[in-house]
C-alpha cells in the first residue's frame, strides 16, 4: 500500500518551473517538464492563483492544480468558441450547445462566454441583426416569424425587440409582406388559407389585409 506521500507523488509528478504573463492578460505556467499550460488570470479564483504563484519551484498541491486545470479547461472553451465567432456570428445559445457537444461542462462553459461577451466577441445583438439581414435575403417573412426564429435561437426578448426595431426602421414590412403576397397568390389559394399562411410567415392580420387591398384594387384574384 502506498504512503500518503508517494501517492501525491503520484498525483502531482512535476513541480512549477516558471510562471509568466504574456499579451491579452494570458498567463503561462510551466512545469518541471517544459510543458506550458496557458489560460488567463481572469480564469483563476484570486487565493487559487497566489498559491499557485506561491508554489513556484516546488511540487503542485492538488488543490493548484485543480484550480490549473480548471482555467486551462476554460480557455480551451474560449479558444473554440472563437472559432466558431471566426466563422460567423453566434448567439451565445448557440455557442453553449455547440460547447457542450465538444465536451466541455456548464462550469468551464459559462466564464470563457461571459469573458468573449465583456470583450465585445459575443454580443447577441449584432448577432440578431446579421441573423435577419442573412434571413431576409431568401426568405420573405414577417416580424412575428423573425421574432420567434430569433427565440429558438436563445436570443432575449428586449435583444429581439431592439433589433427588429432597428431591421424595421430600414426594411418596410408591408413590402415583404407584398413580395411574400405575390408569391402565395400563385399557388391558387383561397382567402382563409391564404391567410393562414401569411399568418404562418409571421405577418399581423392588419398587415396582411393592407396589402392583400392594395393588391386586390389592381388585379381579380378573389
Amino acid at each position: 500500500m502506498q504512503d500518503e506521500d508517494s501517492s501525491s507523488a503520484s498525483v502531482n509528478p512535476f513541480s512549477i518551473a516558471d510562471i509568466c504573463s504574456t499579451s491579452s492578460d494570458l498567463v503561462k505556467v510551466i512545469n518541471s517538464e517544459g510543458v506550458s499550460f496557458v489560460t488567463r488570470r481572469v480564469y483563476f479564483d484570486d487565493d487559487d492563483f497566489d498559491s499557485l504563484v506561491s508554489e513556484c519551484g516546488c511540487p503542485i498541491s492538488e488543490i493548484s492544480l485543480g484550480a490549473l486545470l480548471n482555467a486551462v479547461k476554460i480557455y480551451a472553451a474560449e479558444c473554440a468558441a472563437m472559432g466558431y465567432l471566426h466563422r460567423a456570428e453566434h448567439s451565445r445559445f448557440q455557442l453553449s450547445l455547440k460547447l457542450r457537444k465538444k465536451g466541455f461542462s456548464a462550469s468551464e462553459i459559462d466564464p470563457a462566454l461571459d469573458y468573449l461577451e465583456e470583450k465585445r466577441y459575443l454580443d447577441d445583438g449584432r448577432f440578431a441583426r446579421a441573423w435577419l439581414n442573412t434571413r431576409t435575403v431568401s426568405k420573405k417573412e414577417g416580424r412575428n416569424r423573425l421574432a420567434s426564429e430569433l427565440a429558438l435561437r436563445g436570443v432575449g426578448f428586449k435583444v429581439i425587440e431592439n433589433a427588429l426595431d432597428d431591421f424595421f426602421s430600414e426594411h418596410s414590412e408591408e413590402d415583404i409582406c407584398r413580395s411574400a403576397l405575390k408569391k402565395q397568390l400563385v399557388n391558387g389559394l383561397d382567402k382563409p388559407k391564404l391567410m393562414q399562411r401569411m399568418h404562418r410567415l409571421g405577418f399581423s392580420t392588419g398587415i396582411v389585409n393592407i396589402c392583400l387591398e392594395g393588391i386586390e384594387n389592381k388585379t381579380h384574384f378573389f
